[in-house]
């Protein structure tokens, strides 16, 4: 998935690659960067813990919904296209390990 987002977010990722020792390539964001940080964590943390991309997806929604208050969405995968509607300052799409994640906390 290398240079699978052209975007302008090089100053975050060589942040994000200085904290967590693992390139993340960010692709859209709006999101505020304490969240942000924390979802990166919790997705590197699941990554460790689960080999399926539906385990990881499953894994990492159910930590958000505790966390950040349902209804969160979590796509895991090395290629997809995507439509959605969010709730403003929380969705996130990054690459991280090879595989594209996108964030989102639904619209009531």
């Amino acid at each position: 998935m290398e240079n699978e987002c052209e975007t302008n977010f090089k100053t975050l990722e060589e942040a994000l690659q200085k904290e967590f020792k693992k390139v993340v390539q960010v692709c859209f964001l709006d999101m505020d960067l304490s969240m942000l940080r924390d979802v990166i964590k919790i997705t590197f943390s699941m990554l460790e813990k689960y080999n399926e991309e539906r385990d990881i997806a499953k894994a990492i929604k159910q930590t958000l919904d505790e966390k950040y208050m349902p209804p969160w969405h979590c796509i895991v995968g090395r290629k997809f296209s995507s439509k959605v509607a969010y709730e403003d300052r929380h969705c996130a799409h990054f690459v991280a390990e090879n595989k594209g994640f996108l964030l989102f906390r639904g619209k009531y």
